[in-house]
């Protein structure tokens, strides 16, 4: 199921409701990517209905969510809420999360983010993408790093920071130091 809105102003919470809805009575499904691209009336709200949606698919082996420039409403506990779902795909093996423009973001949704990744023992490709997530620290990538040293199926991962501004070195080790203890990756992207 591929769903993309841009630009697409009438885009609300209960926008995200009916999706919700929509995929409970689904029951199953294989893969999932969802894009909202400046869906400006989205708030955590929106993101609590679709983590609620995602708890109650089975199946998912493919999730793709993708936020870009919705609004400053999004918060760590909108991310906080939809993470919650995503670590109920027991089955998933293949995780794209992309924030742009997240500009309430810290380092609580990475916590979140990472704390939703240790549920899924599948897991074998991860991208994360970060952009304009000026909130996000070093603290951050520690926790990060620390979610992903139980992801033992875990081949392949994309980690993107662009324009967040609070990254530290201290940071990045802690995350680099977690790599090493991942025997089956194959590939690794970082960009900062």
């Amino acid at each position: 199921l591929h769903i993309h809105f841009w630009w697409h102003t009438k885009i609300t919470n209960q926008s995200l409701f009916h999706l919700s809805q929509a995929l409970k009575s689904l029951g199953s499904l294989q893969t999932l990517n969802l894009t909202l691209r400046n869906c400006r009336e989205i708030t955590d709200k929106g993101l609590e209905y679709l983590g609620e949606g995602l708890q109650r698919v089975f199946g998912v082996k493919t999730l793709a969510l993708f936020f870009g420039s919705c609004s400053g409403a999004i918060t760590d506990i909108g991310i906080q809420r939809v993470s919650k779902g995503i670590g109920k795909l027991s089955s998933l093996e293949n995780l794209t999360l992309e924030f742009d423009s997240s500009f309430q973001m810290t380092s609580a949704s990475l916590k979140s983010i990472g704390k939703s990744l240790k549920n899924l023992k599948s897991l074998s490709s991860l991208s994360l993408r970060f952009t304009s997530c000026t909130k996000i620290t070093g603290d951050g990538l520690t926790h990060l790093g620390e979610s992903l040293k139980g992801l033992k199926c875990l081949e392949s991962l994309t980690v993107e920071f662009f324009l967040c501004s609070q990254l530290s070195t201290s940071g990045l080790l802690d995350l680099c130091e977690a790599l090493k203890r991942l025997t089956l990756l194959k590939t690794f992207s970082m960009t900062f």
